[in-house]
């Protein structure tokens, strides 16, 4: 029964990588300029976190930022999997969800705000929620209106609010709790 069903699944996994990749090949290769708007998404955000971080603060900035992306990360492998929602486009068949986003332009964004917050000392709470509600309803709007994000089965720009908010608070809280320990 167990082998039976693990047969099952890698067939049907075999299957949907082929699918994957033939509906990459068709709408989302090089040859798309959603090809090319992801790559930017993915390379410009790292060219400034390579200009504008603090040095003298990389560790723990990256500490945030790296805890950021892999909240983010598996909370988006999860959301796409059960259908939340999906991005039509993506750079890499291998990797449906949009790693533009996972690992580029989200950490960085929150990692520099981090960075602006501690070394100003301004509130985080404030200025994350700001970021949030910009990410949330004018970057993620944006997306939806040009067809590169869709929300479904009821998740909403608010729920992805939420979403955004809540990461960037538990990246603060782990960081500063690392931060708390580094010092004892």
């Amino acid at each position: 029964m167990q082998e039976q069903m693990l047969t099952n699944i890698n067939n049907l996994e075999d299957d949907l990588t082929k699918a994957i990749n033939q509906y990459w090949k068709a709408f989302s290769s090089f040859d798309t300029w959603q090809f090319w708007l992801a790559c930017l998404m993915l390379v410009l955000p790292l060219i400034a976190f390579y200009f504008f971080v603090d040095r003298k603060k990389l560790f723990i900035i990256c500490f945030f930022g790296y805890t950021y992306h892999v909240f983010l990360s598996y909370f988006d492998a999860f959301m796409n999997r059960h259908n939340f929602w999906e991005y039509p486009y993506f750079l890499f068949p291998f990797l449906t969800s949009n790693i533009a986003i996972d690992a580029a332009l989200l950490p960085v964004s929150y990692l520099l705000l981090y960075q602006y917050v501690i070394n100003n000392n301004k509130n985080f709470y404030l200025y994350s929620l700001l970021l949030s509600l910009l990410f949330a309803f004018a970057f993620a709007g944006a997306l939806q209106l040009l067809g590169l994000f869709r929300l479904t089965n009821g998740m909403n720009n608010f729920y992805l609010l939420l979403v955004d908010y809540g990461l960037a608070l538990l990246s603060y809280w782990l960081t500063s709790i690392f931060i708390f320990f580094s010092k004892q």
